[in-house]
């Protein structure tokens, strides 16, 4: 008999024990899960109410199939991911499930769909503050594997929206931030004057325009532009670059922090550069 035919699909129901023995098979063998499978499976994450807990047995088996076969992961499995973010009544737990599911995705050649499909939920005014909560982890994780795949208008977009206002700085550290060692080019004057009005004092962000203004991949009029927003920020550059910028000069260097094994390498660096 050939392999394949050994993997049910597509679901009769969503019992337990099917849901069970498919998890195994995700886990043990994936090469034998029949891309069907997959399909039925993101045909029961669309079904409202079937409840949690089948809800978290198809996520658990998804993630475990996505894993050891990736390729199976494609647009119309994102999206019953996703449809579970604009269901009624989906408790944390399950949303927190999906949140993974969706991380994994990152790694496979869905990661695109899954990308706009995280954009798409946050940028949703309408669903609750506690699906926001899950969605913006998984977008960050995101970020830090597959950048280019998310769009700097679209970010700067997220972190001015009213409804995402207590995520504001998260996304701004964790992303914005991020996206300018990622690409400096990207950055535009009209994208910094509209960052000023995010940031709105937040003192982080004459550290994002010294660092942009600072990069030879920042466009000449973006590098321009920050030291014009960046004016004022750092009163005291002017006196320490006076003072140690010119001669020979001595430093005291006091590291008063405990962080293990970095302390040690600063502690003899500065011996060494000293002695």
């Amino acid at each position: 008999m050939d392999a394949e035919r050994r993997v049910p699909a597509p679901l009769p129901r969503p019992s337990a024990r099917t849901l069970g023995t498919l998890l195994l098979l995700g886990v043990r063998t994936p090469h034998l899960v029949r891309p069907d499978t997959v399909g039925a499976i993101a045909g029961l994450l669309r079904t409202p109410g079937l409840g949690a807990a089948v809800y978290n047995r198809c996520l658990r088996v998804l993630g475990a199939i996505i894993y050891g076969r990736p390729a199976l992961a494609d647009d119309s499995v994102v999206d019953s991911v996703k449809a579970l973010f604009d269901m009624a009544g989906i408790p944390p737990a399950t949303l927190r499930l999906a949140g993974d599911v969706l991380k994994f995705f990152i790694g496979t050649p869905a990661a695109p769909p899954a990308v706009a499909a995280l954009e798409e939920l946050l940028a949703e005014p309408r669903l609750a503050p506690a699906v926001h909560q899950r969605l913006i982890e998984p977008l960050a994780y995101a970020a830090s594997w597959r950048m280019e795949l998310i769009g700097l208008e679209r970010l700067i977009a997220l972190a001015s929206a009213e409804h995402l206002a207590r995520h504001r700085n998260f996304l701004l550290a964790n992303l914005i931030e991020r996206a300018a060692f990622w690409a400096p080019e990207a950055f535009t004057p009209a994208l910094l004057d509209r960052l000023a009005d995010v940031y709105h004092g937040e003192p982080s962000f004459r550290y994002l325009l010294y660092y942009l203004g600072g990069r030879p991949a920042t466009p000449p009029e973006t590098a321009g532009a920050a030291a014009a927003l960046m004016a004022g920020r750092f009163p005291l550059h002017g006196t320490v670059r006076a003072r140690l910028g010119v001669g020979r000069r001595r430093v005291l260097v006091v590291h008063n922090i405990d962080d293990g094994q970095g302390d040690e390498i600063v502690r003899v660096w500065t011996r060494r550069s000293t002695a």
